[in-house]
């Protein structure tokens, strides 16, 4: 059974109906040429609203007079809130959010962000957490990671890319978390991550978390669905939409009786 604290609420000194909050963009350091990592500190001081691993905030902007959000996960630890950090990607929406914050941000610019809001929450049932995830999708397990290397949790993180200019994770990664937590792949390098396989050699007790591509999710749940798993251990973004044929597996777990006696 999982360590890890429960999801938690924003705390003080903000108050719960506090939905904005202004930062500064203290660093910004470029990743790659489409991948951008901002750090943002309080502009009021002190400590930046709790947050479980695995959050994300939204970046509020007014741009050409429209008012424009956009998630972001959370990568930074759930315990180091004197700051927040925040993985952009360029995008391809040009006026938009994540090109603003590509071509217009600045160290030192002041912005408005909402509070933390839940994204993929651990199970707290799990004897075991898989993460799994293609590209960018591994920003939202980069917190779960580093809260569960801090209680002693059994997981694992699988991060696929299609090229290694893409796996601009890889090294810190590999550095940061024991070899038999981490695994890469590159698959226009022969090294394909096989979903079925991995999904088939876990413990009863694992739940599995998937972040990327349309088709790394519906592989997942497809994979669990030939293997029998409980549709209850299967976490992704359920805004996501999923193939007909596998949206029924993924539902059958909400379904339930209610008997009053």
């Amino acid at each position: 059974m999982s360590k890890i604290k429960p999801e938690i609420s924003v705390s003080a000194p903000w108050p719960q109906t506090q939905c904005e909050i202004l930062v500064r963009v203290a660093l910004i350091h470029e990743l790659s040429p489409q991948v951008k990592e901002f750090a943002l500190t309080p502009v009021a001081g002190g400590q930046l609203p709790t947050f479980s691993a695995g959050s994300h905030v939204s970046v509020n902007l007014t741009l050409d007079g429209e008012i424009k959000s956009k998630p972001y996960s959370l990568t930074s630890h759930p315990d180091h809130r004197d700051h927040y950090r925040i993985v952009v990607g360029r995008g391809t929406s040009v006026g938009g959010v994540s090109s603003f914050m590509h071509d217009s941000a600045t160290v030192g610019m002041t912005l408005q962000i909402s509070a933390p809001m839940g994204g993929m929450a651990l199970a707290l049932d799990a004897e075991k957490h898989v993460f799994i995830a293609g590209g960018m999708g591994v920003t939202p397990f980069l917190s779960h990671c580093a809260a569960l290397a801090d209680a002693d949790d059994d997981y694992e993180l699988h991060y696929s890319t299609r090229t290694a200019a893409e796996a601009i994770f890889t090294k810190t990664l590999a550095q940061s978390m024991p070899a038999n937590r981490f695994y890469s792949y590159t698959s226009r390098e022969g090294r394909r991550l096989d979903v079925h396989a991995l999904m088939a050699t876990q413990p009863p007790v694992t739940h599995f978390y998937v972040s990327g591509p349309r088709a790394l999710v519906e592989a997942v749940i497809a994979a669990a669905q030939t293997l029998g798993l409980p549709a209850c251990h299967i976490h992704f973004e359920r805004s996501m939409e999923i193939a007909p044929e596998l949206s029924h597996y993924i539902n059958d777990w909400r379904k339930f009786e209610l008997v009053v006696g």
